[in-house]
């Protein structure tokens, strides 16, 4: 029979009745994560002590629920307050912190080896329940929280309690492997998948132009997307730029009234926003684009954390333009990237029309062994803590 390594997480595969919280570039990332610890002999366990988000006038309860997922694996979430009240924002994070202690001492071996998606609201209940039953943590590290978003000063001692004691890390940069100096640590830019390129007929009227696209995170503090739609009005009428993306509903309609600001003042239709896609839907859709960008501002904040857009993009073969982020600059893989020389719209554009879109390019051996090299070191990592 095989092992179950608990992995656990912020995670909602969106089949239940409330929705939790939850992130998708987060979520895409576990999936890999998991897909890599199934293909080293072991199942997982995910658990996701995820509270409902639904804004509902009454108070109810959400029972906590398991289900299975696919290669043997099994999804545990926590029970949760469903309220929209303000005053029960705090106490839902409170139960289902006290749950994740409470199960991972009851539920776990002595010495076990756990996985933990780094989150500065998890960081308590992991690190009682490793003191206590003396786990072998290995901490999935996408980003320094309190180096990027303002948080409160508890969470923001918490994370730095938990990365301090961990036992070994999955770090997305080569540039935070360096910071953190742990001879073992694996570093994980993204999903090493690799996509079949195939232009597949679509009804969506964009078919005689050279496609740039966006895809992530919607937000006034990388302000990635709002750059790529500014962007948009220093390329040619060749061009036109794809916003595919999340965020609050505040930055999606400020967003909005962006791309409707530059059509008008271009007068034509040069960026367009398509809300989110995944699976099937966003393969179909990337397929139909030449080149992705990542025009984040350059910035202190960005220089350990890597988007795992980057990895979405060369995985479906499109031509990749960034900004000069020290962790993309420094990555195995910062040879199949155009950088532009600032982090200005026109920079970014100039690079984008430098791009000759007929250039033979195939990353896919790349990724191959990137995925390939992961796999064995999440193997050793987990052999290793079980020793």
């Amino acid at each position: 029979m095989k092992k179950a390594i608990k992995y656990i997480g912020l995670y909602d595969n969106g089949k239940g009745n409330y929705k939790r919280a939850s992130n998708l570039a987060a979520m895409n990332k576990m999936n890999y994560v998991m897909k890599a610890i199934n293909l080293s002999g072991f199942k997982v366990e995910l658990i996701s002590p995820s509270w409902v988000v639904n804004e509902t006038d009454l108070i109810s309860w959400q029972k906590g629920t398991s289900e299975i997922l696919e290669s043997e694996n099994r999804i545990v979430y926590s029970p949760s307050l469903v309220s929209k009240m303000k005053v029960m924002k705090m106490l839902k994070y409170v139960i289902t912190s006290f749950w994740l202690l409470k199960y991972l001492v009851f539920n776990t071996e002595k010495g076990e080896t756990i996985f933990l998606y780094h989150s500065p609201f998890l960081a308590l209940p992991v690190r009682i329940a490793r003191k206590i039953k003396k786990l072998n943590l290995v901490l999935e590290v996408e980003e320094i929280y309190n180096e990027v978003w303002e948080i409160p000063r508890f969470f923001k001692e918490e994370e730095e309690k938990i990365i301090s004691i961990a036992d070994n890390y999955i770090l997305v940069s080569d540039v935070l492997k360096e910071r953190f100096k742990k001879q073992d640590s694996i570093v994980l830019y993204g999903s090493y998948n690799v996509v079949k390129s195939v232009k597949k007929k679509t009804n969506l009227n964009f078919k005689d132009y050279i496609n740039v696209v966006y895809v992530g995170s919607i937000d006034n503090t990388k302000n990635a997307a709002k750059n790529a739609v500014e962007m948009s009005k220093y390329l040619t009428g060749k061009y036109k730029v794809h916003i595919l993306g999340y965020g609050t509903e505040e930055a999606v309609r400020d967003l909005k009234a962006l791309i409707e600001k530059v059509n008008l003042e271009l007068k034509r239709e040069a960026c367009i926003f398509h809300g989110v896609k995944v699976g099937d839907e966003l393969t179909d859709f990337l397929n139909t684009c030449h080149i992705a960008v990542n025009p984040q501002h350059n910035g202190e904040y960005m220089n350990t954390a890597f988007p795992s857009k980057i990895l979405t993009y060369l995985s479906h073969n499109l031509k990749v333009v960034s900004t000069q982020i020290d962790s993309i600059k420094k990555s195995d893989i910062s040879s199949l990237i155009s950088f532009s020389i600032s982090d200005s719209p026109e920079s970014i554009s100039n690079s984008v029309m430098k791009v000759n879109i007929y250039d033979d390019q195939n990353t896919g051996e790349k990724i191959k062994q990137l995925n390939e090299d992961f796999i064995k070191n999440i193997g050793r990592l987990i052999e290793k803590g079980n020793l």
